[in-house]
């Protein structure tokens, strides 16, 4: 039975009205979208930017406000330092007090590249989830990758330069030791000394390179 014509209009007024709800909730959702993706890129660039900062403080082994809670350094490091500095001509007595020393104060550097490394962990992990909720949603940026690349390069290149210094306090300890002994002349603590030089400098431009590198990318956004 066809319809009557007050019945046909009442059908199409209701399909027209349908089809704007449709297409008002369709730009709305679009419109929606839009900012989050604007917001979830703003959160990257800004977890990048402290990355990049914690990265030049972990560099240069920075003592900043969160690492003084977590690392303490010894009471004498003024004296553990001098004393460290002029190793070749200490007194015997200045000898004895650096063996109390070292123990006490030779690892807090080192304690306190462990400190930003984990910062640096910590950093990158949000960057990471946060990428990968971006990249759920929509299409995945070269830029935003590369980014993480850079960033853990750097965490390469301190993971090494820690492993360096690690291996750098043994030495010390032996080269005192051995100057108690007066066998300086060891061919085999020499090699090592050269070794760890050469790790520490590799280390260094690694994490130089990739530092910059990552500086770049976060200049071009």
């Amino acid at each position: 039975m066809p319809l009557a014509p007050q019945a046909r209009q009442i059908l199409i007024a209701a399909g027209i009205g349908a089809l704007i709800t449709l297409v008002l909730a369709s730009g709305y959702i679009a419109h929606r979208l839009s900012q989050y993706k604007l917001y979830t890129e703003s959160m990257l660039e800004n977890i990048a930017g402290s990355y990049l900062k914690a990265a030049v403080s972990a560099d240069r082994t920075e003592v900043t406000e969160q690492s003084q809670e977590a690392v303490s350094d010894c009471a004498s490091r003024g004296t553990f330092d001098e004393l460290l500095s002029r190793l070749q001509s200490l007194s015997a007595s200045e000898r004895k007090e650096l063996d109390v020393l070292f123990p006490q104060c030779a690892d807090y550097y080192y304690r306190l590249k462990l400190f930003h490394i984990d910062h640096l962990n910590t950093l990158l992990r949000e960057y990471t989830l946060t990428l990968e909720h971006r990249d759920h949603i929509y299409a995945e940026d070269d830029h935003f990758a590369e980014v993480r690349r850079d960033m853990e390069a750097i965490i390469r290149g301190e993971e090494e330069r820690k492993t360096a210094m690690q291996e750098q306090i043994s030495v010390q300890r032996d080269i005192i030791e051995a100057m108690k002994q007066g066998s300086m002349d060891d061919p085999a603590l020499t090699d090592r000394i050269g070794v760890v030089s050469a790790e520490l400098g590799t280390a260094d431009a690694a994490v130089d390179s990739a530092r910059a590198q990552l500086s770049k990318a976060l200049e071009g956004e």
